[in-house]
């Protein structure tokens, strides 16, 4: 309980140092990606569409639904990465860190890079 209210005060002070910066970096990993990798991650993050419903949507098998959200997902995150590192200039092991923060809150960061698709 006290290492995960830690945790939890940690990524609070990660998000609201950087919450100007990772809005900008987020649009332009967002204008980065395809227009099939936004739709397909605002269905399942924004939208709750499921893999089986995903699979049925696009006719194809449920797995190749996963790969090709996990496949979407990873280059987002790299991506944000990237622009991370480009962008603010901070150590890496800082860095990492933050890049764990957005990770920890996948769903939410996601959702914030394709919401205006």
């Amino acid at each position: 309980p006290e290492l995960a209210r830690s945790h939890d005060v940690e990524r609070s002070v990660v998000r609201r140092r950087y919450r100007k910066e990772m809005g900008e970096i987020f649009r332009e990993a967002a204008a980065l990606m395809t227009r099939d990798e936004r739709t397909l991650l605002r269905l399942h993050y924004l939208d709750g569409v499921t893999l089986d419903e995903l699979a049925t949507l696009y006719r194809t098998s449920r797995s190749t639904v996963h790969r090709r959200v996990e496949a979407a997902r990873a280059a987002v995150m790299s991506q944000i990465s990237a622009l991370t590192a480009a962008r603010l200039g901070i150590a890496p092991d800082d860095r990492a860190s933050l890049i764990r923060v957005f990770q920890s809150d996948l769903r939410e960061t996601l959702a914030f890079v394709v919401r205006d698709t």
